[in-house]
């Protein structure tokens, strides 16, 4: 998880689609989840198709990012990550609340507060949590 919001942070386009998603870990293949996801990703594509003068990629990685999605992985949620060149669908290891962002960076926000809850690790280099791993050893 690390290394994917080190990457995420790195990232900008001229416009990039950020959907996070929680997920019912009760109920893995729920269809709700299903439901909710293809509701933000309709909702994500009618905005870009608004905003952006070349939609078209954009849209298609959006889409192949979300058929990627394994919704019934035993996740808490999952990241969908969509630009013109990227379509990344992660599964998170902590909950987070449903949002779409659209900007020229993703949107961070609920993974580094994840990150931020999450318990302390044990890394090679630090004992600390996950957050602050990224920030002292992800980062050297």
């Amino acid at each position: 998880m690390l290394d994917v919001v080190n990457r995420l942070l790195k990232l900008e386009a001229e416009l990039v689609v950020t959907i996070t998603l929680p997920l019912d870990r009760h109920r893995p293949h729920s269809d709700a989840d299903r439901i909710r996801l293809r509701n933000l990703v309709a909702d994500a594509t009618a905005q870009v198709s608004d905003r952006s003068d070349h939609p078209r990629p954009i849209i298609a990685n959006l889409d192949r990012a979300a058929g990627s999605v394994d919704l019934g992985g035993g996740a808490y949620g999952v990241v969908l990550v969509a630009t013109a060149d990227v379509a990344e669908a992660h599964p998170l290891p902590f909950p987070v609340r449903e949002e779409l962002a659209l900007a020229t960076t993703p949107s961070t926000r609920m993974l580094v507060q994840g990150l931020r809850r999450s318990p302390a690790i044990e890394c090679s280099w630090c004992p600390t949590t996950l957050l602050g791993c990224l920030q002292r050893c992800a980062t050297t």
